[in-house]
């Protein structure tokens, strides 16, 4: 468990049977030890030749947050000094191999899809091709030759690049060795973004596509590709919603903890309820206790993991022409907002990007405009839709929500807006719009 120390939040912590610890999100390597008969123990947690060491700081309420902290940042500051500062007889033995380990055993934050993504680059891409050379002995023309000979795969040779410049940087900054850094010369190769935004007739496909698919038979799969093309978070995000995070009132959802270590609000457009309230009765007809919406009985998890199998058929049936991922329904979201909107700053609070610098402090005040334009870009990627009666083998017009929602087994019924609820919402608008 990993938390932002305080005091509070400390003084809270449960006692339990056994001793067990926390980590605190600020400084790198502070621990807590919760004992069962009350004492809680900040600690220094730093491996040293490859084994897990826990220094003792001094206990909770003797010292403080501010002073453990302080405590530990000169405590990991003398290591490194006293150990490894112009130390050539051990600069000289370091591989890269051997500085991937310690960089990779630092950091304790990382997720696990990051850590395998970066053990998957490592052992594929530069532990057999430089791996071996001592860290010494890596200079900008060795990597020149490496990224040359990589050319046939840019974008994974870049990301190789990053890498092995952040453990240069890892290794300076923490002063561990007195060097400089090899990729910082280093050009990378220029990348065209792969943008894939499906049109409105395709979404259109897409949708009619999982509403037949649904009549046959209800699939947790279609629903959650529904709902990524509707909602503008990442598969991983949207795969692991919990019901305790979703406020159908106010039509918001926190995600916690995303790609940005932050948590995200998201403003859940109006064809997203029904569908939510749907999934809720369906997982109580069934009896399924679960904190999460896509819930899993087979996965370690408790909710899908991937659903690459129902895209598969999905882009099958709905006929969709070249390579589309579900990663594109975001491009697509993004690339409609910015036709409605030409604002890219709302479109990257709605995507919950970290590109702009203090952006949080202007979020609860675009977070209403954002709203709207959440629920503008999803009637504009749902213009194309029809929907089709299997059974009367006619096409029926109707509310889009009303198809949205259609599946196997319903078991009750939504009370949604209709067309003329909408239609005197739009005058009532234009009526305050002319008065002003």
């Amino acid at each position: 468990m990993k938390f932002n120390f305080t005091d509070s939040k400390i003084r809270a912590l449960e006692v339990k049977a056994k001793r067990y610890s926390v980590m605190d999100c600020k400084e790198d390597g502070l621990e807590l030890f919760v004992h069962p008969k009350g004492t809680k123990t900040f600690c220094l947690y730093k491996r040293v030749n490859g084994t897990p060491t826990h220094k003792k700081l001094g206990n909770f309420e003797d010292i403080t947050v501010a002073q453990a902290r302080e405590i530990a940042n000169n405590l990991k500051n003398a290591m490194y000094e006293n150990v490894y500062i112009n130390n050539k007889d051990k600069l000289s033995k370091i591989t890269l191999n051997d500085a991937f380990a310690t960089y990779m055993n630092s950091k304790i934050s990382l997720g696990q899809k990051t850590i395998d993504e970066y053990n998957r680059l490592w052992n594929s891409k530069i532990k057999n091709q430089l791996g071996n050379m001592r860290i010494l002995n890596v200079n900008v023309e060795v990597l020149e030759e490496y990224r040359n000979k990589n050319a046939n795969t840019p974008y994974q040779t870049n990301r190789c690049l990053g890498l092995i410049k952040a453990i240069y940087n890892y290794l300076i900054n923490k002063k561990s060795y007195n060097i400089s850094n090899p990729a910082n010369g280093v050009e990378a190769f220029k990348e065209t973004p792969c943008i894939r935004a499906l049109d409105s007739e395709e979404i259109g496909r897409v949708i009619n596509t999982i509403s037949r698919l649904l009549l046959v038979k209800f699939n947790l799969s279609y629903y959650a590709i529904l709902c990524l093309l509707l909602i503008p978070v990442r598969k991983s995000a949207l795969l692991s919603m919990r019901w305790q995070d979703i406020q159908v009132a106010k039509k918001t959802w926190i995600v916690p903890q995303t790609k940005n270590k932050k948590n995200l609000l998201v403003n859940l457009p109006n064809a997203v309820i029904p569908i939510l309230q749907k999934l809720k009765e369906e997982a109580k007809a069934q009896q399924i206790d679960s904190e999460y919406v896509f819930y899993s009985k087979e996965s370690q998890s408790g909710h899908l993991i991937d659903v690459k199998k129902s895209w598969a058929t999905i882009k099958r049936e709905a006929n969709l022409e070249g390579r589309v991922r579900l990663h594109d329904f975001r491009h697509t979201f993004a690339t409609m907002m910015a036709e409605l909107t030409g604002n890219s700053y709302k479109i990257k609070i709605a995507l919950g990007h970290n590109s702009l610098k203090s952006s949080e402090i202007y979020v609860n005040l675009v977070k209403e405009h954002i709203s709207d334009n959440v629920n503008d870009t999803v009637d504009k990627m749902l213009e194309k839709v029809s929907a089709k009666n299997i059974e009367k083998g006619n096409i029926i017009k109707q509310d889009v929500k009303d198809m949205l929602i259609t599946g196997a087994k319903h078991r009750v019924k939504l009370e949604l807006p209709t067309l003329e609820d909408g239609k005197k919402e739009i005058s009532k608008l234009w009526l305050q719009k002319n008065n002003n």
